[in-house]
């Protein structure tokens, strides 16, 4: 394993549990992160775009998860964070499904995100790679955020402006 793959994960780690205000400022971070993503995925046409496009790659490569994460690293056992592990997902339009694999929210828009910026750095030179439909997968990543926030929106914790 690569080093600075590690030595990342470790500071980010650190940077979680240094966070002075605990548990609330962490889910506020995690709501804000994923408002950027949704802020971030709105300024481009994706439903109008064809599934390759060169834009859609500059936009994954801009995709933020070190909040989504670290909320893994979470040992507090908080009601927020069973709610966004026990929802489960169901995509409307799945372009890789595992078979017999489910997983939760939390997880699933973890591993979306972590794939397809992995998907946009490798270049297509021969024919052993799929020809990846980045439309669809990122129409599953923006659904699977709509519903993070709307989780954490729902939470007073987690929301400055509730009352």
């Amino acid at each position: 394993m690569n080093t600075d793959i590690v030595l990342g994960i470790f500071d980010r780690i650190k940077s979680w549990k240094d966070i002075k205000d605990g548990v609330t400022t962490q889910y506020r971070l995690l709501y804000l992160e994923c408002m950027r993503n949704l802020d971030l995925m709105d300024c481009f046409k994706i439903d109008k775009s064809n599934k390759n496009d060169p834009d859609l790659k500059s936009l994954i490569k801009a995709l933020e998860l070190d909040y989504i994460e670290l909320t893994f690293f979470d040992n507090n056992n908080t009601q927020i964070l069973h709610k966004l592990i026990n929802c489960k997902i169901e995509y409307k339009s799945e372009e890789n499904k595992i078979n017999g694999f489910k997983s939760n929210l939390l997880t699933s828009v973890y591993l979306k995100i972590r794939t397809i910026k992995k998907l946009a750095e490798i270049e297509k030179k021969g024919e052993a790679l799929r020809n990846i439909n980045y439309k669809v997968r990122l129409a599953n990543i923006k659904e699977g955020l709509l519903k993070i926030v709307k989780i954490l929106g729902e939470e007073k914790e987690t929301f400055i402006n509730k009352s």
